[in-house]
């Protein structure tokens, strides 16, 4: 009996746990920074829109503007696009002040480069 309550408590926990990563909400703009792949600084804006079940990401940067499609699983965003007619993938794993941090990776490149995101308030 003691066992089955304890099984009991654990799956709720999991449930609830589930529950939380599912209320993350990554919508909204963003203050960027990051790092390019040749490890040039760069600043601008990211501005995340839900689409359906996925959400649209578009970035604003030194009069460039390129967008990308992403999945949100738990707190990561896992982003995919084109940017100089090359592929790119993308990890943001966002905090619990909405803000976020990752790499990136555009194809035919040695090297990743990396961003931060503050969300604007």
């Amino acid at each position: 009996m003691h066992r089955r309550l304890v099984l009991s408590l654990a799956v709720i926990g999991l449930l609830g746990a589930t529950s939380a990563h599912a209320q993350m909400n990554p919508v909204g703009t963003y203050a960027l920074q990051g790092l390019d792949t040749d490890n040039a600084a760069y600043a601008g804006q990211a501005t995340v829109s839900q689409n359906g079940p996925g959400y649209q990401i578009m970035w604003k940067s030194q009069g460039e503007t390129v967008y990308g499609s992403g999945m949100l699983s738990g707190s990561v965003l896992s982003i995919g696009g084109v940017y100089d007619k090359r592929a790119f993938v993308q990890m943001m794993t966002f905090d619990a002040n909405g803000n976020a941090e990752g790499k990136f990776l555009i194809r035919e490149t040695p090297n990743t480069g990396e961003e931060r995101w503050i969300k604007n308030k």
